[in-house]
């Protein structure tokens, strides 16, 4: 349904005043987004004063989340029109013990993934991060006979490269 008039005042004055200022322009790559489209969306949207307070305390709530986050597991926050448009506020925030979790033990930060990260700057483990060459290292891989699992991997290592005549 449909709005009224008064309805559509208060909420573009409680977007105005409150929801777009705590809006997190900082995250996203190219700024916020369009204040206008985005008003326009929540005012299609219609939020009553209790939805409002819920809308604005996931916001602030998510952006904590977010900036407890160290540098490299953070990705940019979608602009203000996608954010209003696809209610994300109703996602799940992520506690910032699964944060500091995921950072301490350097487990991989892609969804569903439990792999150990490899290295301090890295937040993915071998599988996700992105190469051009994955197909090609794999099959080199595959070449060695070697097993990457095994608890001897180094050893196996060095060993395959004295074999071969490899400067270790």
């Amino acid at each position: 349904m449909k709005p009224t008039k008064a309805e559509e005042t208060q909420v573009t004055e409680w977007f105005m005043a409150k929801f777009w200022p705590a809006y997190p322009g900082k995250f996203c790559g190219r700024g916020k987004g369009s204040r206008a489209i985005s008003c326009k969306l929540m005012v299609a949207y219609n939020p009553d004063k209790a939805e409002q307070s819920r809308i604005l305390g996931n916001l602030k709530a998510q952006i904590r989340a977010h900036s407890q986050k160290p540098e490299q597991m953070r990705s940019f926050w979608k602009i203000g029109e996608t954010y209003v448009r696809n209610q994300l506020w109703n996602d799940e925030i992520e506690s910032s013990m699964e944060i500091k979790e995921k950072e301490k033990l350097k487990i991989c930060s892609v969804d569903g993934c439990n792999m150990d990260v490899h290295g301090a700057t890295y937040n993915r483990c071998s599988k996700h991060l992105p190469n051009n060459f994955d197909d090609k290292l794999r099959e080199a891989w595959k070449k060695t006979g070697l097993d990457r699992n095994s608890a001897t991997l180094a050893a196996d290592c060095r060993q395959f490269c004295k074999n071969r005549g490899y400067l270790i």
